[in-house]
């Protein structure tokens, strides 16, 4: 089967970040490990989509959640200001990414200082290598706020060592606080009822478990624990319909 683009313009642009060709940096030692960007050469975004945003290990009772998955659920870019940001940096080959997206946002009339305060209008930069999280890559950017909304220059980690091999950024807008709250979370769901389990890290935080589906004219009573069994962890699927989560 041949893959395809997907509809998804946000997902397409995703795709092109994880396969964008990041070249290979002094402190890179990818000729020995691999780098990200080569070993997803060719995928699309119909690729990554089909990958399970969520894998658990049941022997270490471990999870790692799909980076892919993960920013694609909860951004959405915005090609208009991603234009506008690569035609100023066009205009200066000889500065950093970086320093070029400050000179960018200055433009803009973006705070440059929010004294830490990451709901302000003001630049907060973030690198999810420096956090605990279960993210099967790495990303960095800087969000900001600009005629009203949030948005966050994002770019995604395509080489081996972590110190180098970024992609160049792009905008997007979307669920911004939650790429920092979200970070060390996992979400499983059964696809045949409402069961779900959620996880901080290895720890179960919450989870669901459907009422009992008898009714009063049955002659026995069938009836759904609202509990989960001391002994069930995730590997097991849904303790009703003994399904794999998603």
């Amino acid at each position: 089967m041949i893959a395809t683009l997907t509809t998804d313009v946000t997902a397409n642009k995703l795709a092109e970040m994880f396969t964008e060709n990041t070249g290979r940096h002094m402190l890179d030692s990818g000729s020995a490990y691999g780098r990200s960007w080569e070993r997803n050469a060719g995928m699309v975004a119909s690729d990554f989509l089909a990958r399970p945003a969520v894998t658990y290990d049941a022997e270490y009772q471990t999870f790692e959640v799909d980076m892919f998955h993960f920013l694609n659920e909860r951004l959405t870019y915005v090609p208009t200001l991603t234009a506008d940001w690569i035609a100023f940096d066009a205009g200066r080959p000889d500065v950093s990414w970086g320093e070029s997206l400050d000179e960018w946002l200055d433009t803009l009339g973006v705070p440059a200082d929010g004294d830490g305060d990451f709901y302000s209008d003001a630049r907060w930069d973030f690198n999810t290598y420096n956090s605990d999280n279960l993210l099967n890559g790495t990303f960095q950017g800087v969000k900001f706020g600009y005629a009203g909304n949030e948005y966050f220059a994002l770019q995604v980690h395509g080489g081996c060592d972590v110190r180098g091999g970024y992609t160049a950024f792009k905008i997007f807008t979307g669920q911004i606080d939650s790429l920092v709250c979200d970070l060390n979370s996992a979400y499983l769901r059964c696809s045949e009822c409402d069961f779900y389990a959620s996880y901080e890290g290895s720890t179960l935080s919450d989870y669901y478990l459907s009422e009992s589906p008898a009714t009063p004219d049955m002659l026995i009573e069938v009836a759904v624990s609202t509990t989960l069994p001391d002994s069930w962890h995730a590997g097991m699927g849904c303790p009703i319909h003994k399904v794999a989560l998603v």
